[in-house]
């Protein structure tokens, strides 16, 4: 297990952070003049690291749950997340990330526990009933399981079938 984001190898959240921590190093770069090989070699690393980061999905994109949510409080949302999930790293909710549970009208023991067991809840994707049920629609699909696990985690009323 990992003991912070930054050691999360293989996952989106780790290309995020290495990505994040590359740009601001360019920038700093960018600023010298007539760079030394080294440093050429070091701008060259950074860029390749931001590169691959180029697979993420924006979390300001169409259709991304996270719209509204900057990267330091998306970063900071799954932080917490794994902490409170593992037992030896129990967690509080941060009164700012209440405060974005609250926006997203999320349950905040609801969301622990459907990251945790995400893939016995949900399947290809997770949000809203009405969010799955479009998105079946969209592929043809008469559903997608996760109807009462979005309700729970979405603080929202239960929908009739």
């Amino acid at each position: 297990m990992a003991d912070g984001l930054e050691d999360s190898q293989f996952t989106s959240v780790y290309d995020r952070v290495i990505a994040r921590r590359a740009g601001e190093r360019l920038e700093k770069l960018g600023e010298v003049q007539n760079p030394t090989p080294a440093q050429k070699r070091e701008i060259a690393r950074e860029e390749k690291r931001l590169q691959q980061s180029q697979w993420l999905v924006a979390l300001e994109g169409e259709g991304s749950a996270f719209r509204g949510m900057d990267e330091e409080t998306y970063l900071s949302l799954v932080e917490w997340t794994g902490r409170n999930i593992r037992v030896d790293k129990p967690g509080y909710i941060p009164v700012d990330l209440e405060k974005v549970l609250d926006r997203f009208e999320l349950d905040a023991a609801e969301w622990a526990k459907n990251v945790a067991a995400y893939g016995s809840l949900f399947h290809r994707i997770a949000g809203r009933a009405e969010q799955l049920a479009a998105y079946a629609c969209r592929k043809g699909q008469s559903w997608f399981r996760g109807r009462i696990s979005g309700e729970s985690l979405y603080r929202c009323e239960k929908t009739v079938a």
